[in-house]
């Protein structure tokens, strides 16, 4: 966001992370090699726990303000209780808080420059 609209742009995300509170974090199944018949042998290992996106854009001093000041919004899901992403969709509409514009973007969006300034 732009100086002129910072101020004004609100985020709310849906985190649907393993955080290996009340079990160990495991990877998808990862391809180990192949069997005889040379089809792809796989195993699903234990694995860190997800990194914490909002936490740690909190938790930076240039951008705490605005966590502080409620501009970011966040529900924290487990994975083991994530129902995909139509359910993270529905999740995120709750974040909207009365603001005159609300847009909804996954994770896989990149802005343009300055796109704030053309539609806000």
């Amino acid at each position: 966001a732009t100086r002129q609209t910072q101020d004004k742009i609100f985020v709310g995300a849906v985190v649907q992370n393993c955080f290996g509170i009340e079990y160990t974090c495991k990877t998808g199944a990862q391809v180990v090699g192949k069997d005889k018949q040379g089809r792809d042998m796989t195993k699903v290992s234990d694995a860190p726990p997800d990194p914490n996106g909002i936490a740690d854009f909190c938790g930076d001093p240039e951008y705490k303000k605005y966590c502080d000041s409620g501009q970011v919004r966040a529900i924290y899901v487990n994975e083991t209780e994530s129902l995909g992403p139509a359910m993270g969709r529905y999740y995120a509409s709750k974040l909207w808080g009365g603001e005159t514009f609300y847009f909804q973007a996954d994770s896989h969006l990149m802005f343009a420059q300055d796109w704030d300034k053309k539609y806000i």
